[in-house]
């Protein structure tokens, strides 16, 4: 099965945002659009997880087809996202982030860079320990793919046909769908 490239560009998200905010409800699109942003960091690293434990050349290239569709994804969602719906965020933000933050400090700020720091030194202890076992990982990366995706379809179908929410929450989990039959083939061939 080959990898397809991600449906979703970041212009196509900006322009369906755009007409979510003209036709539509701009609220539930942008909170549709944290949900599936905010999902996928996690489902990156499950599938790093399963790269790092790779037994072949084939299944490692597979998980980076993978990690790259989902980062991919990522990038056009967050093209999306109105620069208002920054509550919205869960994740911490990225090191660069809260540093840039610095420039103009207050205490939210700087206890964003302490977090910040703190994630990626124990990210980079992490990098010590020796790669997972794979089929333990990618069954893990799999499972994690296919039930994002149903949690999607699942907010996709809660949304009226037809609208902006309900196409690129639907197209994501199009996206997870895919990467997780991609990684489910690896393992049915090692089973075979």
């Amino acid at each position: 099965m080959d990898p397809r490239p991600p449906f979703l560009t970041a212009s196509a998200v900006e322009a369906l945002a755009a007409r979510s905010v003209e036709h539509e409800s701009g609220a539930a699109f942008q909170s549709l659009l944290a949900v599936a942003s905010d999902a996928l960091p996690r489902l990156i690293a499950s599938v790093q997880r399963a790269q790092a434990g790779a037994l072949s050349l084939a299944q490692r290239e597979n998980a980076e087809h993978v990690v790259r569709d989902l980062r991919a994804t990522r990038v056009a969602l967050q093209a999306g996202r109105d620069t208002r719906s920054r509550c919205l965020r869960s994740e911490a933000p990225s090191l660069t982030e809260a540093l840039q933050g610095l420039l103009r400090p207050d205490r939210q700020r700087i206890a964003e860079a302490a977090h910040a720091l703190k994630t990626a030194a124990a990210s980079a202890a992490r990098h010590t320990e020796p790669p997972p076992d794979w089929f333990l990982a990618t069954t893990d990366a799999v499972e994690a793919l296919g039930d994002a995706a149903e949690h999607l379809h699942a907010l996709a179908h809660q949304q009226p046909t037809g609208s902006a929410a309900s196409e690129v929450i639907a197209e994501v989990a199009a996206v997870l769908g895919h990467s997780r039959d991609l990684l489910l083939g690896d393992i049915e061939r090692l089973v075979d």
